[in-house]
């Protein structure tokens, strides 16, 4: 008889057949397995059918029916074709007119060898419709600065969490609960603009910088300021 476990010394037969593993509600009983008829401790209130996993793969022969639907889902035009997915293709960048090696899946999204190739292209879109890109809200990254802005954003989270810590009473004095959909902790000169204007960090993650807001009024308020710089200045 083969046992679905190796601490053979938690059983305890309860009679009626039932054995019970100490610390749990759990009884199991013997069953014979579908697939090679040997008999196994299976769990009352499950029900298994096959010893082991191999029986289960093993299991029984798919009837007709079954596999003139799978043929159908695999030729069907309906259906999609998971063999495009692993397709690679060779493309044009669309700036400097490099050769790159992407996925057919993701020829429609995949445009330029670089975010520095994109940012010029897109420029050039701009550029062309006489559209205004001075606006650091609506301005692409470059490389270098995507990544100094990464390193920023997660420094003033890290920094400004460890200070409301210190100063939970100051800063929510009533105890709301911090959670994705309840309430956010938020600053009231924002960590984007504190980025663009070169902001230390000690400066924004002050506990006179933060403050308590539900959800909606943070998603709401977005990357936009309660206060100017030097209110802020004066605060602290």
């Amino acid at each position: 008889m083969k046992i679905c476990w190796d601490n053979l010394e938690k059983l305890e037969y309860k009679g009626n057949g039932k054995f019970q593993k100490t610390g749990t509600t759990n009884y199991y009983i013997i069953k014979k397995c579908k697939k090679c008829n040997n008999e196994f401790l299976g769990n009352i209130y499950v029900n298994s059918l096959y010893c082991n996993y191999s029986c289960s793969q093993k299991g029984t022969p798919k009837s007709k029916k079954h596999k003139k639907k799978l043929s159908e889902a695999i030729i069907g035009e309906k259906h999609f074709n998971w063999g495009k997915r692993k397709q690679r293709i060779v493309i044009n960048c669309l700036n400097c007119n490099k050769k790159i090696e992407t996925y057919k899946s993701l020829q429609k999204r995949k445009k330029c060898c670089s975010r520095d190739c994109l940012n010029k292209y897109l420029i050039k879109i701009e550029a062309r419709s006489g559209k205004n890109n001075s606006n650091f809200g609506n301005r692409k990254y470059t490389d270098l600065e995507y990544k100094n802005w990464q390193e920023y954003k997660e420094k003033a989270r890290i920094e400004s969490y460890a200070t409301y810590r210190l100063y939970k009473n100051k800063i929510n004095p009533k105890n709301h609960k911090i959670g994705r959909y309840k309430y956010h902790l938020d600053h009231k000169y924002s960590i984007h603009d504190g980025f663009h204007n070169d902001v230390p960090i000690g400066i924004i993650s002050h506990s006179n910088n933060l403050q308590i807001l539900f959800c909606k009024d943070n998603l709401k308020k977005n990357k936009n300021s309660c206060i100017t710089l030097n209110e802020l200045k004066g605060e602290i």
